[in-house]
């Protein structure tokens, strides 16, 4: 081809092309990573990106073999600075962090740690947002949630846990109050 009286082999347009359209697609990843930031922005209140989202029962667990959790985040975020964060979100309005929050949330970094160097998990409750102290070793955390850890696998295996809330006014709200031996 001949380009203002200039011959050009095929080879030499071909990588040009190639080229161009490695920059047009360079330029359209760009604005959806930036239209993904500013919605995780808007939505959850982080800079960063998503690395791992929980679509549901076809999305990837994390395992802990070591310390028998199976886990899934709502999120996994890499925050701006390569920070790694866990992030878990409650529906619930009154903006309230539950004991059972905490222990979930510190269950899913042991579990996430697995693949991801987790070291801030948080918890989104209604517009509130809570950051959990995980700023210790994966074997700190577990002893943390150790007892509640051994119920949840009793409970899996079919066993009746006794396990009272720790304050009677959770009573009022429990599901399974009508046949509890303890009712507050």
């Amino acid at each position: 081809m001949t380009i203002a009286g200039i011959m050009i082999p095929e080879q030499v347009l071909m990588v040009v092309g190639l080229l161009i359209f490695g920059l047009m697609i360079l330029v359209i990843a760009s604005g959806i990573s930036r239209r993904r930031r500013a919605a995780l922005r808007a939505h959850l209140g982080f800079d960063g990106e998503v690395v791992y989202a929980d679509a549901g029962r076809h999305t990837k667990s994390f395992v802990s073999d070591t310390y028998g959790i199976v886990a899934k985040p709502d999120f996994v975020l890499k925050l701006d600075g390569g920070v790694m964060a866990v992030v878990e979100y409650k529906s619930r309005v009154n903006g309230r962090l539950y004991d059972s929050d905490i222990a979930q949330v510190k269950a899913t970094v042991i579990a996430a740690r697995e693949t991801y160097d987790v070291t801030k998990a948080y918890v989104i409750a209604g517009e509130t947002r809570h950051e959990i102290n995980v700023n210790k070793t994966s074997a700190a955390l577990y002893r943390d949630i150790e007892t509640l850890a051994k119920h949840a696998r009793a409970a899996s295996a079919g066993e009746i846990v006794e396990v009272y809330a720790a304050h009677p006014s959770l009573c009022r709200g429990c599901a399974v109050r009508a046949s509890c031996k303890k009712p507050g």
